[in-house]
């Protein structure tokens, strides 16, 4: 399993599935990946229940980056 499949198909209890469905998911972590190498922190404006904020939180975690996640 590759890095982005994991982190996509961690166990998420969603509030409500039809905010972003896998390929969103999918898409979002991938340039969150490709973003790691850029210096600062990541934010995520007009979070609404935090589904895709689970995700970037993830993100930023499996790739051992220090930044913080800002909503």
């Amino acid at each position: 399993m590759n890095v982005i499949d994991n982190i996509v198909s961690f166990f998420n209890k969603q509030v409500d599935s039809s905010i972003i469905n896998r390929d969103q998911i999918t898409g979002l972590v991938t340039y969150c990946l490709e973003s790691m190498s850029l210096e600062g922190d990541v934010v995520e404006f007009g979070c609404y229940v935090g589904e895709s904020s689970k995700y970037l939180m993830r993100t930023i975690l499996e790739s051992k980056k220090d930044k913080k996640l800002y909503c």
